[in-house]
């Protein structure tokens, strides 16, 4: 919504910042799927992998099918099973989240932009690595507000 506002009135705006946007739900989405689809597999968790084949090609536009598939497997998994799963769900998410946000990027059309990416940091960046997230704000946001007149 904001990206919208800034594009209808750039007159009002010294500066956006973007953080946390999905660039692509359905690349997410899908990305959750292969994972629980793996896991199953590794597993030999018959029940689970049923289900997930089932669903074949998750769909993003589908809320029922994407909170049912992902929450209740996880909920049942072991301790440790939760935490190995984390782990790889982090490790895939910040390729994927990495990528979708310079895709995303790309795309952007502005009189002036500039991508910080923060090692580590995801859909929560300004909360996760909040010393970081405001490093950028003080040292590249700042100066072109100010530059700007504001």
């Amino acid at each position: 919504m904001a990206v919208h506002m800034v594009q209808r009135r750039p007159d009002l705006f010294a500066a956006y910042v973007g953080t946390g946007q999905v660039a692509s739900w359905a690349a997410a989405v899908q990305i959750q799927f292969d994972l629980l689809l793996a896991k199953a597999l590794a597993a030999k968790d018959e029940a689970s992998i049923k289900m997930l084949e089932g669903i074949g090609r998750p769909n993003p536009n589908d809320a029922k099918q994407y909170f049912g598939f992902p929450k209740n497997l996880f909920a049942v998994m072991p301790p440790s099973d939760q935490a190995w799963l984390e782990n790889l769900r982090a490790a895939a998410a910040t390729h994927l989240v990495e990528s979708a946000a310079i895709a995303y990027f790309d795309s952007v059309e502005a009189p002036q932009k500039k991508l910080v990416l923060i090692e580590g940091a995801g859909h929560f960046a300004f909360m996760t690595h909040a010393e970081q997230f405001w490093d950028v704000l003080v040292h590249a946001v700042d100066p072109a507000a100010i530059a700007r007149g504001t």
